[in-house]
């Protein structure tokens, strides 16, 4: 959770998206029904599962408390704020090469290099990176997921050790 908690999930929904998207912080989106005729969650800070902490536009706040995270796994700061040398991160972003998912990158890039963490942009073209994705060759990837009908199932399902959309590879 320490470097996702430096991303500015709303910037990257209002100034590189633009096109309506809400900042997630959670698998099962907005509005989703709960099968029991409700709505499983309607609110993203007050219900559910949710990490509250995901959505903040205050962003000296989003990063110290993942400095605070990263420091309570272990990691060293400098005085400038930055990972030190005796404890780097160094991840790799998988994505394809449409240019708004290039800048989406590009950002979190950004976000991330606030905290000393260096990562590299590793473009491909939407079949090589498909296959690479499925495969599971990434530290983290652009994902996106649509459901096929209103259940928090669909959502879910994608995160179970055999299910056909586990890319991430949990429990494999």
């Amino acid at each position: 959770m320490g470097p996702a908690a430096a991303l500015r999930r709303r910037y990257i929904c209002e100034n590189i998206g633009q096109t309506g998207q809400v900042a997630a912080n959670a698998f099962i989106p907005l509005g989703m029904a709960d099968g029991n005729g409700g709505i499983f969650k309607s609110d993203a800070t007050k219900q559910g599962y949710y990490d509250p902490y995901a959505i903040n536009d205050d962003y000296d706040t989003v990063i110290e408390r993942a400095r605070t995270l990263l420091k309570a796994a272990g990691y060293q700061f400098g005085e400038d704020g930055k990972l030190s040398a005796e404890t780097p991160i160094q991840l790799e972003y998988l994505t394809n090469t449409t240019s708004g998912h290039i800048k989406i990158a590009e950002s979190i890039q950004q976000d991330l290099e606030a905290l000393g963490i260096k990562l590299s942009i590793q473009q491909q073209d939407w079949n090589v990176f498909l296959e690479e994705r499925k495969a599971g060759n990434f530290d983290f990837a652009r994902e996106g997921w649509i459901a096929d009908f209103n259940d928090p199932i669909n959502m879910l399902e994608m995160w179970t050790t055999v299910s056909g959309n586990n890319d991430c590879q949990f429990g494999r």
